[in-house]
C-alpha cells in the first residue's frame, strides 16, 4: 500500500499536488536527484538532451499541471519548475534525498516502492548521470558514495546485477 504524501499548506496559487508516489513522479524524482537542485523560485533540472526536456516537461505538466521553463547555456537546458507551492511540497517530501550532490542518496520512499516504480526513478537518474559502456552496459556517475550504494541495491533487489568501479 502506497503512503501518502504530505501536502505543505495553503498555496497562494492552486497547482496539482500528487497523493502518492507513481512511477511519473518517482522518475522525475530520478532526474532531479541525478541532476537537479533547488531554485529560489521552484525546482531545477539541468539536462543535456532535448529529448530529456520534453520528457521531463511533459511529465511536470501531468504531475503538477505546470510545464517547464528553460534556456540552453553552457551545453545542456536550465529548465525550472517556477512554482513556489510546488517547491514546498517536493522540499517536505523528497528534499532529504539530495541537500547536494555530495550527499544526494536514495530517497526512503523509493527503497520502499514497488518494482515500477523503482525501475521509473532508475530510468530518470540514469537519463541525468548515467549512459551506456560500450553501448551495452548502465554506467552511473556520482559524486555521492551513499547515492551509488543505494542505487546498487536497488538494482540487486529488482533483479539486475551491479558492481561499483573507483
Amino acid at each position: 500500500a502506497s503512503k501518502s504524501l504530505e501536502p505543505n499548506g495553503e498555496p497562494a496559487k492552486t497547482v496539482t499536488q500528487p497523493t502518492t508516489l507513481t512511477p511519473d513522479l518517482a522518475e522525475l524524482l530520478g532526474m532531479w536527484v541525478g541532476d537537479g537542485s533547488k531554485h529560489e523560485d521552484g525546482i531545477r533540472f539541468h539536462l543535456n538532451r532535448e529529448e530529456s526536456l520534453e520528457h521531463a516537461d511533459r511529465l511536470c505538466r501531468h504531475l503538477f499541471d505546470e510545464g517547464l521553463d528553460w534556456r540552453f547555456e553552457d551545453g545542456c537546458y536550465d529548465a525550472v519548475l517556477h512554482s513556489h507551492e510546488v517547491k514546498r511540497f517536493w522540499l517536505a517530501n523528497f528534499g532529504d534525498a539530495k541537500p547536494d550532490a555530495p550527499t544526494a542518496g536514495v530517497p526512503d520512499r523509493i527503497r520502499r516502492a514497488d518494482h515500477e516504480t523503482i525501475a521509473a526513478f532508475l530510468r530518470g537518474l540514469y537519463s541525468t548521470d548515467g549512459g551506456l559502456q560500450k553501448d551495452r552496459y548502465p554506467r552511473l556517475w556520482s559524486a555521492s558514495e551513499d547515492l551509488i550504494d543505494g542505487v546498487q541495491q536497488l538494482l540487486l533487489g529488482i533483479g539486475i546485477p551491479a558492481a561499483q568501479w573507483e
